[in-house]
């Protein structure tokens, strides 16, 4: 739906056009102003239209729910996205002991929560990660376990940069 501030005095008009089988039709908001709207119907338009506005949570909720989440199974906000992406990165890192079993024993210390529910949410909630962004949810996976190996692999060089050392040393005496 685009705005258009043009002086037409029809509420609802259809203007030809539109791609995919939809028609547009101008339909006027509450506040006059006029939007150029895709539908099959003008009862479709004039719905869309009126319920503009409605979906709309003020800017505090949208930034809590985005850092924190929301309990909305159905969708994954910014917050719950990169929350899934770190349980999935610590339970991989970890091998199992931090991730989505921690952060349900961690919260259900708060009054009036329950262990097995915030597990299960958690678990849905990389679920649908999983689903809407399967690259990241295997890139969480597999990178940190890289970490452990460039640590490793960092080890044994200080370690046989050691032996070489103690060689030198030896070899002195």
């Amino acid at each position: 739906m685009t705005p258009e501030n043009t002086p037409d005095p029809f509420a609802m008009q259809f203007v030809p056009g539109a791609k995919s089988g939809l028609s547009i039709f101008e339909v006027q908001g509450p506040d006059g102003t006029i939007y150029e709207v895709e539908a099959r119907s003008i009862e479709e338009a004039a719905a869309a239209v009126s319920q503009m506005g409605q979906d709309q949570k003020p800017w505090g909720q949208v930034l809590k729910e985005n850092l924190f989440g929301d309990d909305d199974p159905r969708k994954q906000n910014f917050g719950e996205k990169v929350g899934s992406f770190l349980n999935k990165a610590g339970e991989s890192l970890t091998l199992g002991l931090v991730g989505d079993e921690a952060s349900a024993a961690i919260e259900s210390i708060l009054p009036g929560t329950n262990y097995d529910d915030r597990l299960e949410h958690y678990r849905g909630q990389e679920r649908a990660f999983e689903e809407a962004h399967p690259v990241a949810a295997l890139g969480a996976e597999l990178v940190p376990l890289a970490v452990p190996g460039v640590g490793a692999a960092s080890l044994a060089a200080k370690g046989a940069n050691m032996g070489t050392r103690m060689g030198l040393w030896s070899a002195r005496l």
